[in-house]
């Protein structure tokens, strides 16, 4: 699930002082600011819970059309007749009361001719609703009498071919193997086709296109798929949204390399940091900020079933002063993911996944670097994702996430901790249960206008969590009037609406769309055994105006975004309500 960081909090140095280092500690931070208020994020609440190319494309449709060539000829609403039976040959599964309500609307009564192609071709057009978008009905050749029968026949439709010719020939086989289930399959109905083509279209790289044709069979259809494809697609990037002591500015990157075995998967690539050289610079063994993250995905059959694996490494050296901290955090991620429900309207998929994480940070001394905290954790996350296209041009996006902690596979409990060596939170385990809810809404409305409503609400179930697991509601998609990291807790919550007003415009010869918005949030969060220098509730606002600045270069691939955005923050625990001028750009190739 992508969202704001989960983990993102102050560091609490000197949280668990005991024996002579934590006592060196205290008085290297006394003798400093008071780190403890300044929200400083640590390099585990800087690290995204995923760096992967997205899993699916949830925009375009499957248009399936066609005449059904039932059409009455000329003069038959001028003929009648009177039937004394229908029977429909071939009919569908599940067709039974369509074919009783077109009995009863054509025997025992007189009609006209017309009326005969009225009702057949409003029971294939009854089949489509259903599904069967390549079923026909047809009238076989034969005479009818007054008190005679009629003769309806239902030609089961179906693809007899996929043509791959136009696709580049290393994509050509993979194509060839999700779509082949479509082949000469009876009874094929719309969710069955949609989810092929679609998952053809989710393949890293790719942007699908389709058209129907005519088959040599009768009933026969042949889809054509005309892809675009792209061995190498990326991003470049630059916000502000980071503190002062992090640098302030952000600058990312990232590459995909895509089908490279002609298997469907994908290798990717990304780097992101505080773009600075020299002392704490990028390169420097201890930078300010910077995060590296690399993995790949693989397709597992042909049915949607995808592995990935990803590490991930991030570092932070905030400059606050006089007291000198780095943190370090590493992560290996191995993820399953599953479309369960894959089509144009409605999509629901499942992943289950297991980090491993090591995170640990120092306190830099003339005497050397000496331990503030050390943590091992294992932690299996179980993700339920919905993406629904509803009827009134809006959007609705739904997610939960399990994380269970695991005290196993070489996590470090509470009991291996040391008092010169505490875990990152007191109180907190490796062993560990919290729960995640997100959503959005999005609706376009009176022609040029939208709205936007979002949210997203943590439990850790009345317990204490690492560091790295804590929920940050100060984020581009939360408060976003707040350095980010600086409101985080235990559990929380945070809700933000938007509404902007969408000009189009032309530049640089391209698509431009300026979105003036105006924005709101609200939000929470708790921590369970807070310090002497720790809120145990903390509530927030935050409001303002901004702008988006949409370029688009080429709809499948390549597109700009720049939102800048003036924001007042206001917080209840005695601390400076800010107020902050946002720069989020993101340029993709």
């Amino acid at each position: 699930m992508t969202s704001a960081r989960r983990g993102i909090r102050r560091p609490r140095p000197f949280a668990r002082p005991a024996g002579w280092i934590a006592a060196l500690a205290a008085a290297a931070l006394l003798a400093g600011p008071a780190q403890g208020q300044t929200g400083i994020p640590t390099a585990s609440q800087i690290t995204q819970d995923s760096y992967q190319p997205p899993m699916q494309r949830l925009t375009g449709a499957v248009v399936f059309s066609g005449s059904p060539g039932l059409a009455a000829p000329e003069g038959a609403e001028r003929l009648s007749i009177q039937l004394a039976d229908v029977r429909v040959e071939g009919a569908l599964p599940g067709s039974e009361t369509r074919i009783a309500a077109l009995r009863q609307r054509l025997i025992g009564k007189r009609i006209a001719v017309s009326e005969i192609f009225a009702a057949a071709s409003d029971l294939e057009a009854g089949f489509v609703r259903d599904g069967y978008v390549l079923a026909r009905v047809v009238i076989p050749a034969q005479t009818l009498e007054d008190g005679g029968p009629l003769r309806l026949t239902v030609v089961n439709g179906f693809v007899e071919k996929i043509d791959t010719s136009a696709a580049p020939p290393g994509l050509r086989a993979r194509l060839d193997a999700v779509t082949a289930p479509l082949v000469d399959r009876p009874t094929l109905r719309l969710p069955d086709i949609e989810r092929r083509l679609l998952l053809a279209g989710d393949m890293f790289g790719v942007a699908l296109g389709s058209a129907l044709s005519t088959g040599a069979r009768p009933g026969g259809t042949v889809i054509i798929l005309n892809p675009q494809f792209r061995t190498i697609t990326g991003f470049v990037g630059l916000d502000n949204s980071f503190s002062r002591e992090l640098g302030r500015w952000n600058l990312s990157a990232g590459v995909e390399l895509n089908n490279q075995l002609g298997r469907g998967e994908v290798f990717y690539l990304r780097a992101s940091g505080h773009p600075k050289l020299g002392e704490r610079g990028y390169l420097d063994d201890r930078p300010q900020l910077r995060t590296l993250a690399g993995g790949a995905m693989f397709p597992l059959g042909n049915d949607g079933l995808t592995f990935g694996i990803e590490a991930a490494s991030s570092k932070a050296g905030p400059d606050s002063g006089d007291v000198a901290t780095a943190s370090d955090f590493d992560r290996l991620s191995l993820r399953l993911f599953y479309p369960v429900v894959r089509s144009v309207k409605r999509n629901i998929s499942v992943t289950a996944a297991l980090d491993l994480q090591r995170d640990r940070q120092d306190l830099e001394t003339g005497a050397g670097d000496f331990g503030i905290y050390k943590d091992r954790t294992r932690v299996l996350r179980l993700t339920g994702e919905g993406n629904w296209q509803l009827s009134d041009q809006s959007a609705l996006r739904m997610a939960a996430v399990l994380s269970v902690g695991l005290d196993a596979l070489g996590a470090r409990s509470a009991a291996e901790a040391t008092p010169a060596e505490p875990l990152s939170r007191a109180g907190a385990d490796a062993d560990f249960r919290k729960l995640e809810l997100s959503f959005r809404y999005d609706r376009d409305f009176r022609q040029d206008w939208s709205m936007a409503l979002s949210g997203q609400a943590q439990s850790a179930f009345g317990d204490p969590l690492l560091s790295s697991e804590q929920f940050g509601i100060a984020s581009t998609e939360g408060l976003s009037a707040f350095d980010l990291g600086s409101l985080s807790g235990d559990s929380g919550w945070f809700l933000r609406g938007e509404v902007a007003r969408h000009f189009p415009a032309q530049g640089f010869g391209h698509p431009l769309v300026v979105s003036p918005y105006v924005f709101a949030a609200m939000g929470a969060v708790h921590l369970e055994n807070p310090t002497a220098d720790e809120a145990a509730r903390i509530e927030a606002s935050s409001f303002g105006i901004g702008v988006d600045l949409r370029l688009i270069r080429d709809p499948s691939y390549s597109s700009a975004l720049i939102r800048l955005e003036y924001g007042k923050g206001n917080r209840d625990d005695g601390q400076e309500d800010p107020s902050r001028f946002t720069i989020v750009s993101t340029y993709r190739f």
